[in-house]
C-alpha cells in the first residue's frame, strides 16, 4: 500500500521508511572503538585498559595487548 500526496510526492510516512531501511544497513558502524596505543589497530572498546591509570588522554591497550603485558610477553599482542 503505498502513501502519497495528492502532489504524487512521498508522504512522512514513506519518507521515515526509506530512512529507517537505509539505517538498518549501518548498524554495525556505531560499534564504539579506540586505536589501541601499542598495535596501533582500531579494536572494540571491550577489555580495553588504561596505558596510565586514571589519564584518559595517554590513551588504551586492547584487550590482547593488555593481557600479554600482564603474562610477561614482550612480543606483545597475536594481531600486532
Amino acid at each position: 500500500m503505498s502513501f502519497r500526496s495528492g502532489y504524487g510526492h512521498k508522504c512522512a510516512i514513506e519518507m521515515y521508511r526509506d530512512a529507517t531501511l537505509r539505517q538498518a544497513k549501518l548498524a554495525g558502524v556505531t560499534i564504539p572503538t579506540f586505536m589501541c596505543r601499542k598495535c596501533g589497530k582500531r579494536q572494540t572498546v571491550a577489555g580495553r585498559r588504561q596505558v596510565v591509570r586514571g589519564a584518559s588522554r595517554h590513551g588504551y591497550h586492547c584487550a590482547a595487548c593488555s593481557t600479554a603485558a600482564r603474562n610477561g610477553d614482550r612480543a606483545g599482542c597475536a594481531h600486532g
